[in-house]
């Protein structure tokens, strides 16, 4: 079956196809497949949150963007083409930048749209590069807010599938190499890597996983636990419960605080473009006066 669904290709992933071959090989596939059943729903309803957690900010984000190009390219080119500068001298400098945004977006608006395709083509072609990849994770995991919910996704993951990996009968090894592929961020992959060669040279698991600093303190002790007690696969599963808890509430906090804080970037943009029209009316205000 683990053959058949492997020349599938993509409709089957390497911890699908891992787990069926750990079932056929022990004869107990009804049990391992409910298992990987179990696995993948949990991934899935962890995926939904974590998109529903990100679409509305992402919304937001687009709206902000959308009601700032209105305001610079509509609103401001009819409040100051009419300010001169020979009676007031020269335009402030919030208002210099606010006409230059303005006269750029007028007059090379055909630009935009073939740069912001450009622009997002090279970010994908650099996403793609490894050496890249890996600062671009080690930094985005540092990030105040959204490193924090990238970790507890990607330890929630680590920890469900490496205990349905190892219950299922699959060598440490193996699991771990699996699971690394479950993350979603090169530098803990990284991590895992260097895991899989220390225990292939008889060290455990848990030294490596503590000196990286990417995984939890709590995660650390119960592997340590696990491997000292042979009972890996139970504290693994027990734990994986508290940290999908420790997932969703990661989630919902980022999902409550970005609102807010792009908000307040809006409010910023907004307040510096008022700037930008009333300094010089009140430059010609005090000239008149």
């Amino acid at each position: 079956l683990a053959d058949a669904c492997a020349a599938e290709g993509r409709n089957f992933n390497d911890l699908t196809i891992n787990l069926m071959r750990a079932g056929d090989a022990s004869g107990k596939l009804e049990t391992v497949l409910m298992q990987a059943a179990d696995l993948l729903d949990r991934d899935l309803k962890l995926r939904r949150s974590v998109l529903a957690a990100t679409l509305y900010p992402m919304i937001l984000a687009g709206l902000i963007s959308i009601a700032v190009i209105v305001i610079v390219t509509v609103i401001v080119p009819k409040v100051v083409k009419n300010i001169g500068t020979s009676a007031m001298g020269s335009l402030p400098w919030p208002t210099r930048v606010v006409q230059g945004v303005a006269d750029f977006f007028g007059g090379y608006w055909w630009l935009i749209l073939p740069a912001l395709a450009a622009a997002v083509y090279g970010a994908g072609w650099l996403y793609r590069q490894p050496g890249f990849r890996l600062r671009f994770d080690r930094a985005l995991l540092k990030a105040p807010l959204l490193g924090r919910v990238m970790r507890d996704v990607a330890v929630a993951r680590f920890t469900r599938t490496l205990g349905t990996l190892v219950t299922a009968g699959i060598p440490a090894v193996g699991a771990l190499r699996v699971t690394k592929g479950t993350l979603g961020n090169k530098a803990m992959e990284q991590v895992i890597e260097e895991v899989c060669e220390k225990v292939s040279s008889g060290q455990t698991i848990a030294e490596p996983m503590e000196r990286s600093g990417y995984f939890p303190p709590m995660l650390v002790q119960i592997v340590n636990l696990g491997e000292r007690s042979g009972r890996l696969d139970q504290l693994l599963n027990q734990a994986a419960g508290a940290f999908e808890d420790r997932t969703e509430t990661s989630v919902k906090l980022f999902m409550t605080a970005l609102p807010p804080m792009l908000v307040v970037v809006l409010a910023g943009v907004v307040g510096f473009v008022v700037m930008a029209i009333l300094l010089p009316l009140l430059q010609m205000q005090e000239k008149i006066g």
